[in-house]
């Protein structure tokens, strides 16, 4: 069981004269077993033409033989035994064009050239070709159940057209140990013939496409019996020999689709404070979604809703939403956006600077550590004339002759309560400015200066 010939003088000289078991024997297997009663067909992309004896080119003038393989990995292939010689050079085409080569063939141990069992091989190619594969099936096929055949051999029995991938549909009329079969053609029935060898028998199996067999062998003439090896019989040796690059199930290659809904693109941000909000969905599933603000991370979210919130600077920002799937792959959405100029909220001064909270002179770069009312926060001695307080505070006389920064005129946080930290707290009296209320200021300095404590300074007057 070898080559279909390219010669075709030497096909027709083989079936008047007898060509080894070929005459003997009235099942078909030197390579051969096209479809008769198919159609042409452009689908399929995973099903390719592996062309042997020096061939060199894909294309309509083709020189050597011929076989039909299926890509069910990244590039990986299934093909009959008998369409497989050591001694031989191969290419694999699917379509015109680029040509790939194998570097890898593995028949089964099995294969038995006098009863046609066994007959199905591995094929690993040099490169991934840019066609998605098929997958495969174990489940076992059943007396009855529809099958599609997809192949480049001949129409018929004398006929010299192959090289066209065509498509058929015949119905499983036995299932056998390793093989089942498929009768007759003609009246929308397709079945096997030259060149067909090493092609594909899809079924149905849970709503979806999948490999069940390997075309392998038929009865003379073409039309008559067909065989196909089954997949399910060989479950463990292929996967051995296709190192996991075998596809039971699409590989998952779709992007998600993400979207921010808000805000929008180009959007004026009287707030640093933004919720981002992202739409993401996937045709498997989600697995995390990112916020990245100006190229940084801004946090993850492994579930929705995704609404992710960001403090952001004063001025222009870039917000882009990357969703990522469950195999890796990613989309992402980008909007632009402006938070203007004065629209921050207040932040807390870092720990040990000027203004930030203490609870000992050990707390503060300067050491000292003041109050104001119940709140105690770091100074730092001043003058009024030459030494200026930092953040707009104001530099306060002490009962000694030593000048401290008051609090800096801003608003903080202090134990989830905004406390005022400037200015003095004025109440009416009379319809006019009057007495000081509830002004306290008490820093409270432990200032240690040439030896001495100073002690805390008295409340100055609000102006």
């Amino acid at each position: 069981m070898r080559h279909l010939p390219t010669n075709w003088a030497a096909v027709c000289l083989c079936a008047l004269l007898g060509c080894g078991v070929e005459q003997a024997d009235p099942e078909l297997g030197q390579r051969q077993a096209a479809i008769t009663d198919g159609v042409v067909h452009s689908g399929h992309p995973s099903v390719g033409l592996m062309l042997a004896n020096g061939a060199t080119v894909c294309g309509t003038q083709m020189h050597g033989s011929l076989c039909t393989v299926t890509l069910v990995g990244k590039r990986t292939l299934l093909t009959a035994a008998h369409c497989i010689d050591p001694a031989d050079t191969y290419i694999v085409c699917f379509g015109a064009g680029t040509t790939y080569k194998p570097v890898k063939m593995v028949a089964h141990p099995g294969w038995d050239l006098s009863t046609k069992l066994n007959d199905i091989a591995v094929v690993v190619l040099d490169k991934d070709p840019p066609v998605t594969p098929s997958i495969v099936t174990w489940d076992p096929m059943a007396k009855g159940q529809q099958v599609t055949l997809v192949g480049y051999g001949t129409t018929g029995e004398t006929l010299t057209d192959a090289g066209t991938k065509r498509i058929a549909v015949n119905t499983i009329s036995e299932v056998e140990a390793l093989r089942f079969s498929y009768l007759g053609s003609g009246g929308a029935v397709g079945n096997t013939c030259y060149g067909d060898s090493g092609g594909p028998a899809f079924a149905t199996i849970g709503g979806k496409e999948a490999q069940v067999g390997v075309t392998s062998a038929g009865v003379k003439p073409c039309g008559t019996k067909g065989y196909s090896t089954r997949l399910d019989s060989f479950k463990s040796w292929l996967e051995q020999n296709t190192g996991g690059d075998l596809y039971t199930d699409l590989p998952d290659t779709q992007k998600p689709q993400v979207a921010i809904t808000e805000p929008a693109s180009g959007a004026k941000l009287t707030t640093g404070q933004v919720t981002v909000k992202i739409s993401a969905t996937d045709n498997v599933g989600i697995g995390e979604v990112e916020l990245v603000v100006d190229g940084a991370s801004a946090g993850k979210l492994t579930n929705s809703p995704y609404n992710i919130t960001a403090t952001l600077q004063d001025g222009a920002h870039t917000l882009r939403a990357v969703a990522r799937d469950l195999s890796g792959n990613s989309g992402e959405a980008q909007v632009s956006v402006t938070v203007e100029a004065g629209s921050q909220p207040p932040q807390p001064p870092p720990p040990g600077s000027f203004g930030s909270k203490c609870d000992s002179n050990n707390a503060c770069f300067s050491q000292l550590c003041g109050s104001y009312g119940p709140e105690k926060y770091c100074t730092q001695i001043c003058d009024p004339a030459s030494n200026p307080c930092p953040d707009g505070a104001e530099c306060l006389p002490t009962e000694t002759d030593r000048f401290v920064c008051g609090p800096p005129p801003a608003t903080h946080s202090f134990d989830g309560q905004d406390v005022l930290l400037g200015g003095c707290q004025l109440g009416q009296a009379g319809g006019s400015l009057g007495a000081l209320l509830g002004l306290g200021l008490l820093i409270g300095l432990a200032l240690l200066r040439r030896g001495r404590l100073l002690r805390p300074f008295a409340s100055p007057d609000c102006r």
